[in-house]
């Protein structure tokens, strides 16, 4: 994109403004800066040329989902929860494929392995950006269970993504999982 000037600038004088341009067609999922570069054809007079160009921080295109909320609610009978969990994309990108909310439950969010999934949802088709899903969701407790004190660990991930993108895709994944902000106890 482009933006012009009017009028001249005085010596020190700032002018800011926001732009907003789309993304080229046919951009990968990647990595990119935005440059800004005055008078590239170097038609003005300058006093400096190495001042003449800024680039942004790193712009990561690409998918973003977070889980913005989960709670987990006992049965009276200690034998399942019913889990509601939010979920967003913040990206650029839609989330390909299937998004898959898995759960876990684990005394941190350290402790909740892959192998230690209770359950899970699937989104079938992806999120596109800016949407968001929220739905609640019965999953049956191991045995055991209902006599500790536990977090619920919701983690969502996009089953297309490709391996070729940072983070598999996803622009931030340290949002990707969220626990519960309480200890949850399904103890009769």
């Amino acid at each position: 994109g482009r933006r012009e000037i009017t009028g001249a600038l005085a010596p020190n004088e700032e002018q800011r403004s926001v732009s907003s341009f789309p993304l080229p067609e046919g951009l990968e999922s990647g990595r990119y800066r935005v440059v800004g570069l005055i008078d590239p054809r170097q038609q003005l007079p300058d006093s400096r040329r190495d001042n003449d160009r800024q680039a942004s921080d790193w712009l990561v295109v690409s998918y973003d989902l977070a889980v913005t909320s989960v709670t987990a609610e006992p049965f009276p009978d200690g034998s399942r929860i019913t889990v509601t969990d939010a979920i967003v994309n913040h990206g650029w990108r839609p989330a390909p494929g299937r998004v898959v909310i898995n759960y876990y439950l684990a005394e941190d969010q350290a402790a909740a392995l892959p192998g230690n999934a209770i359950g899970r949802r699937v989104i079938e088709g992806g999120l596109v950006p800016g949407a968001s899903s929220t739905e609640s969701t019965q999953l049956s407790l191991p045995d055991g269970a209902f006599r500790q004190r536990w977090r619920l660990l919701a983690r969502a991930t996009a089953e297309g993504a490709s391996s070729q993108t940072p983070a598999g895709g996803d622009a931030n994944p340290a949002d990707n999982a969220r626990a519960t902000d309480s200890w949850v106890s399904a103890g009769i």
